[in-house]
Formats: structure tokens, C-alpha cells, sequence
């Protein structure tokens, strides 16, 4: 099925600027337009049950591709604090050189705000990547859905709430 007129129909994202409504406001969204088992499938994948994940190609793909990502951040962490990243894998199929030299590059980084930018945009690339040739295939919506959360993620990240999140840490 194609949702031609939805996602024609939804603004274009940034990372860099605020999201134009919430994610809430976007599963509204899909149930004018969306159809039941597109809805509930949406669903399932904000909010995974993780006992029965959801069964559809681009979750599958996503969940991977989140899992080589984690991996290869758990690697970067582990090199710079001299320990064995092993403990911290999860299994994941395949190797993915590019995405290992991406997570290096933003662990090179010496700001932790560019470094976190840098793993979100991998993600961006990679909702985009899983798309697929029809942009207006539900994968789309899928892949519409992460960016949103991205986004709107980064409009939760302020300096005062680091702070406050610092002196909580140091206070324990």
C-alpha cells in the first residue's frame, strides 16, 4: 500500500531545528490515514514490546542496524577506557565497516554534544537508507517516525537540563 497524500503531506525534518508537532500528534496522523494494521504496527514499533519485537521487514532492519550501531559505540567506549567491549555486545549479523569508521569519527570528536549528533545523524542515513526505492511505501512512515523521534529527542537536550542532570550525578 502507499501513502501518497500523508507523506506528501508531512513537513521536512532537521535535527538542527524543532520538531513541527509530536510524536503523539503524528500517530493522530496515522489513524485518519493510515489502516488499521499499518496503525498498529506504528505502534508497536515507538513502542516495542522488546518479548515480541515487530515482524515486519524494516523493524527487523532497523533493529539491526540499531544493534550494529550500539555494538560499535560499545566498542569506541571500551577502546578509550582501555577495557574489553565483549560484555557489552548484543548479537547482530554482518559487519558494517562504513558505520564502524562513522562511530570512530564521532568519537573523535571532543565535544560529547558533536559526538551525540554525529551517532543521531548515522541514524538519519540509516532510516533514510531503509526506505527503499518507494518513498511513499510505508517503510516511509516508519522512517519519518525515527527522524521525528530524533528530533524531537534534541528539542529535550538544553544546557539547563544537562546541568541539572550533572548535579544530580554528582549528588548521588
Amino acid at each position: 500500500m502507499n501513502y501518497y497524500y500523508l507523506i506528501a503531506s508531512l513537513p521536512g525534518l532537521s535535527l538542527e531545528t524543532p520538531a513541527p508537532f509530536s510524536l503523539d500528534q503524528f500517530r493522530a496522523l496515522g489513524q485518519t490515514h493510515l489502516t488499521p494494521t499499518d496503525q498498529a504496527l506504528l505502534e508497536s514499533f515507538l513502542h516495542p514490546n522488546p518479548a515480541q519485537p515487530p515482524d515486519h521487514p524494516f523493524c527487523k532492519a532497523w533493529r539491526e542496524c540499531e544493534t550494529r550501531l550500539r555494538n560499535a559505540i560499545a566498542k569506541a567506549r571500551a577502546t578509550r577506557r582501555g577495557i574489553d567491549p565483549t560484555p557489552h555486545l548484543r548479537p547482530a549479523t554482518g559487519i558494517d565497516l562504513t558505520l564502524e569508521k562513522n562511530v570512530a569519527e564521532a568519537f573523535a570528536r571532543s565535544h560529547p554534544a558533536d559526538r551525540e549528533l554525529d551517532l543521531d545523524r548515522i541514524r538519519w542515513r540509516t532510516a533514510d537508507e531503509l526506505t527503499g526505492f518507494n518513498p511513499f511505501a510505508f517503510d516511509a512512515v516508519l522512517a519519518y517516525a525515527i527522524k521525528l523521534g530524533l528530533v524531537a529527542r534534541w528539542q529535550t537536550l538544553t544546557e539547563p537540563l544537562g546541568r541539572e542532570r550533572v548535579e544530580r550525578i554528582l549528588t548521588l
